[in-house]
């Protein structure tokens, strides 16, 4: 979810109670952590009660893929992420690459596992901990979960039959997870702290500042108005005309076929609200694409 407060309030408003976000400035990250603030409630500036409250988790690190969220050194992280054994086309920047999970090493990798888990894990207040496993253009191939399940799952069986390791692991989802905290003995949801206000503007490292695309190809995010109000504007039209056909049974009348073109231009428009589309964030051969299907449902 975004880092601005009207997607907590629309959330709750839509009956969620967790939500997760990831790209807030590095240093906000680290004096919440530094506090294990990491996760609160998210309450409107203008909200005097609790009713806007929205229960947040903030990741810590700087980005949301495998080699970000197992811990805090991606260089160890990058090893547990199994899409990037050798012959799988991808490989781990640190260029120390995965391995296998086998029995005569499982019990190495699993210690190396587990001090990351237990190093973030300093950072929150529970003892409930979320690692994401996935990232970008993930699970679109077999061979790539069945690597990722495969070898975790070896990992959480040996972790999970050895008491003295102090942990138990096993798969799951958001909501899962946010059970897990409900849950949680002698700690109470209620107990978090609570935090008003947004995280923009977004830096992920030095003074490297998302903010240019507020601005960055402006013909194409002027265009993607135009384009709104046009459709909204023939939605309108089609639907009296649709409604005065009928009352004429006018058969002739193509509100099918019309309907199929303002479909398509919905579509159109739908895809070019991607972040990398009405942001200007993409390469050109794509915002080209964009707009070419932009163009062909304006005229």
């Amino acid at each position: 979810a975004l880092p601005i407060s009207t997607m907590a309030y629309i959330l709750k408003r839509m009956d969620f109670d967790f939500m997760l976000i990831q790209r807030v400035h590095y240093g906000v990250k680290k004096y919440l952590a530094k506090n294990k603030n990491l996760e609160f409630k998210w309450r409107q500036n203008w909200d005097h009660s609790s009713s806007t409250d929205m229960f947040c988790q903030m990741m810590p690190f700087y980005s949301y893929d495998i080699p970000h969220t197992c811990g805090p050194d991606p260089k160890i992280c990058c090893q547990f992420d199994f899409r990037r054994l050798p012959g799988g086309g991808m490989s781990c920047p640190w260029r120390v690459p995965p391995v296998a999970i086998t029995p005569q090493n499982v019990a190495e990798r699993a210690s190396v596992l587990l001090d990351q888990y237990r190093k973030k894990a300093q950072l929150y207040r529970t003892n409930s901990l979320l690692i994401p496993l996935g990232d970008d253009f993930r699970y679109d191939v077999r061979l790539g979960a069945q690597r990722q399940f495969t070898n975790y799952e070896a990992l959480f069986e040996y972790i999970n039959s050895h008491p003295e390791m102090n942990a138990k692991i096993q798969f799951g989802t958001l909501s899962d997870y946010f059970k897990s905290l409900k849950e949680n003995p002698g700690l109470s949801i209620d107990s978090f702290p609570k935090l008003s206000g947004d995280f923009y503007t977004y830096a992920d490292r030095e003074d490297h500042y998302w903010s240019g695309y507020y601005t960055s190809r402006p013909f194409y995010k002027n265009f993607d108005r135009v384009l709104i109000s046009n459709l909204r504007a023939a939605e309108i039209v089609l639907s009296f005309a649709t409604s005065e056909s009928r009352k004429r049974n006018a058969a002739s009348f193509p509100a099918a076929t019309l309907y199929d073109v303002i479909t398509s231009a919905r579509r159109n428009l739908g895809i070019f609200q991607h972040h990398d589309g009405v942001t200007g964030t993409a390469k050109p051969p794509v915002v080209t694409d964009y707009g070419n299907k932009s163009r062909s449902e304006e005229r």
